[in-house]
């Protein structure tokens, strides 16, 4: 019965594009590879001659847009076509966590860097748009690991607590940890309507006030989140990431490897070894793969 329970939530997931993070599911961690899967197998079908509708965006009975709203500026998806890309807009998380946590986050290193502690806190208050309010500024109760990265009360307890918010900071043993629940006790999350009216590009804006113990009150303003295609991470940033994360399962030597060859991608004839790297296993044809200590720019 549980099998068949998640096998229904993973199907739905599939149909409609469904959130359900706060439940601790895993499927919120499938919807970006198999959308990117769908697009391809899309595009290799077309390729191959199989057909789809090709008004099925603006259909008036049952197409994406009527579909899923009421009203819609169908001019506004060819605007700029071939002009601006969207995939220039696409920037790496420096957290462990949801996106919209992420600009609370940086608000609250640049407090600490000024000095705050939990210690000294008496009051944290997060002032955010309304959709932002909606996807991460719910109660926080501990319904495991995705659950905890979806929400702004635990993201921020631990940053204040641990100076982080990585992956040790979502280990099974932190997310009902007494001192952070204590903590999220002294953390308000409001929505602020000015944040509103920028729209989309102002929805992960945030001003954060800091009440310290002896009444002063310390303010920081963050509009773009830290590796927002605004405000990219260096490349530094994210080798340091991958590192991170990478050494969990992967040895030193793999990943400094995997680091050199995706860095020459467009140099390689073959993708096994490298293929085989992330999988942790090794490859035969390893020692044809170029190997040089020169870097190229990112």
């Amino acid at each position: 019965a549980e099998k068949s329970s998640d096998a229904l939530g993973i199907a739905a997931t599939q149909a409609a594009g469904l959130h359900g993070a706060r439940t601790g599911a895993m499927s919120k961690r499938f919807h970006a590879g198999r959308a990117a899967q769908s697009g391809i197998l899309a595009a290799v079908l077309a390729q191959r001659g199989f057909t789809g509708s090709r008004t099925a965006l603006e259909q008036p009975f049952g197409g994406f847009f009527s579909t899923l709203c009421d009203d819609v500026d169908t001019q506004a998806v060819c605007a700029e076509l071939g002009e601006r890309w969207e995939t220039m807009e696409v920037g790496f998380k420096a957290y462990a966590s949801c996106g919209s946590t992420h600009t609370t986050v940086d608000a609250i290193d640049r407090l600490m860097q000024r000095g705050l502690t939990a210690g000294d806190l008496k009051e944290l208050r997060v002032f955010m748009s309304r959709k932002a309010v909606s996807n991460v500024g719910w109660k926080y109760v501990p319904a495991g690991v995705v659950a905890a990265q979806m929400n702004a009360y635990y993201t921020s307890a631990v940053k204040l607590l641990d100076g982080d918010v990585f992956i040790e900071q979502f280990a099974e043993a932190r997310l009902a940890d007494p001192g952070v629940m204590a903590l999220i006790g002294r953390i308000r999350i409001a929505h602020d309507p000015s944040f509103d009216a920028g729209g989309a590009g102002s929805r992960h804006a945030v001003r954060v006030e800091a009440e310290f113990n002896d009444g002063k009150i310390w303010t920081e303003n963050v509009d773009q989140r830290r590796g927002s295609s605004r405000y990219p991470l260096t490349r530094e940033d994210i080798e340091r990431k991958f590192r991170g994360l990478a050494q969990v399962v992967l040895s030193p030597a793999s990943v400094e490897k995997i680091i050199e060859w995706v860095d020459r991608l467009d140099q390689l004839d073959d993708m096994e070894p490298l293929a085989a790297l992330l999988r942790g296993g090794k490859s035969r044809s390893a020692a044809l793969m170029p190997s040089t200590n020169a870097r190229r720019p990112a």
